[in-house]
């Protein structure tokens, strides 16, 4: 799952108009796969504000493309779920979705 999400790729590797394909995991490999994520983003964050130049616009294009496969397992795995199983869901699943529209406003 990780690795077909992050690199956009179904199950045979090749690339194709639908870039995300999820097989049964349970609710566990998906907290795992976005917790990863999390950190790996705090990471990209911190080495983007340490460099400079060319190498500072590089590390800036991997963190924009990290944050863009994370919101995107958000939207397709944890809000519907969240909307549906969890007592307040939608709310919850709203306050995300203004944090990062508030989010994307500072990036941009």
């Amino acid at each position: 799952l990780v690795l077909r999400m992050s690199l956009g790729h179904s199950n045979t590797g090749s690339h194709n108009s639908t870039p995300y394909h999820f097989s049964p995991h349970t609710a566990m490999d998906i907290v795992t796969f976005l917790k990863s994520q999390h950190n790996q983003i705090k990471a990209l964050f911190a080495e983007v504000d340490s460099l400079s130049g060319k190498a500072r616009a590089e590390a800036w294009m991997n963190l924009r493309r990290m944050l863009a496969v994370h919101e995107t397992a958000e939207e397709e795995i944890v809000h519907p779920y969240s909307r549906s199983k969890l007592p307040g869901g939608e709310a919850m699943v709203q306050s995300r979705l203004r944090e990062e529209a508030e989010a994307k406003k500072l990036l941009s």
